[in-house]
């Protein structure tokens, strides 16, 4: 699906994409962020860099 742009004509995510970030050394915050999402039924998946793609 093609992304939609505003008035100022940047590009923005349509509803059924998005896209987060989350950085911190707190590890109890990311398990629970990861919790969270798990409940509303996204699989996490990391990639080669360590970072986590939820993929729902």
């Amino acid at each position: 699906m093609a992304r939609q742009s505003n008035r100022n004509g940047n590009r923005r995510p349509t509803a059924d994409e998005l896209g987060f970030y989350l950085a911190s050394s707190d590890r109890d915050l990311l398990n629970k962020v990861e919790e969270i999402m798990s409940r509303q039924g996204v699989v996490g998946l990391r990639d080669a860099l360590g970072r986590i793609h939820y993929v729902v």
